[in-house]
């Protein structure tokens, strides 16, 4: 879920958690269901005076009465403001639990960091690990040189149930040039390398037509991942050719 990180003003891709997905589900019920109308007078576009009902709680328009009730002698006026403002609060809602949850998963409380971190502590990936170091015979696969000691993932598309053709056994040197021709930043933990395309400052954050397929980031028009579109020769390249700024 491509969201505004209001710390910051600049996009950021959150990740839709199960503690998330409670709090939304919670935010959705708590709707107003208009438990109580009142009859209010009401213009009309042409000018003229109409009785509709109008929900007491969020302002919401009800249905158009055919006719006065013979008890009302002096109809209250429609409150113009209050849907809009019941709109806002619940905007304002909203916007604050997916900004609740943008620092958890900042800080590495929960979303994809977090899971990944506990993946890397499990026997299903030291099962993994061992498999890819094997196969390589102990030997790098990055330079054909050094001992391999890391495994590298080639994609993040079938995390937690990758290919083992999509894992390589790399040396530490290998391991960290990967991920430097990435963006720029060497990883903190050989085995921790998290996926780099969601990274603040990405290309893609400014432009029009960056979207998402399959955890990657996609570029729908050129049909595209993004990581080919950016790559050199690539349609887009390093030089962001065809990057269109948000407007």
């Amino acid at each position: 879920m491509r969201v505004t990180d209001q710390d910051t003003g600049k996009p950021y891709n959150l990740d839709v958690t199960k503690e998330l997905k409670a709090d939304l589900d919670a935010y959705d019920q708590s709707d107003c269901k208009h438990p109580r109308t009142e009859i209010r007078e009401r213009k009309n576009r042409g000018g003229a005076l109409h009785l509709y009902e109008q929900c007491v709680t969020c302002g919401a328009s009800g249905s158009l009465a055919t006719k006065r009730p013979s008890d009302l002698k002096s109809p209250p006026a429609w409150n113009e403001g209050h849907e809009d403002q019941y709109k806002n609060a619940r905007k304002a809602e909203r916007d604050a639990i997916l900004q609740k949850h943008i620092r958890k998963q900042k800080s590495g409380e929960e979303g994809f960091r977090r899971e990944y971190d506990i993946y890397l502590t499990t026997p299903e990936w030291r099962v993994k690990r061992a498999k890819v170091l094997k196969r390589a015979n102990g030997l790098c696969e990055g330079c054909l040189e050094r001992e391999a000691t890391q495994v590298h993932h080639l994609s993040y598309r079938h995390i937690f149930q990758e290919f083992m053709f999509e894992l390589i056994a790399v040396c530490q040197e290998c391991h960290a040039r990967l991920h430097a021709d990435k963006n720029g930043d060497l990883p903190a933990d050989g085995d921790n390398d998290l996926e780099w395309e969601f990274r603040e400052g990405h290309p893609c954050d400014g432009c029009r037509w960056g979207s998402e397929e399959s955890g990657q980031r996609w570029c729908s028009i050129l049909n595209e991942y993004a990581a080919v579109a950016l790559s050199p020769g690539g349609d887009c390249g390093p030089e962001h050719v065809r990057l269109e700024p948000l407007k």
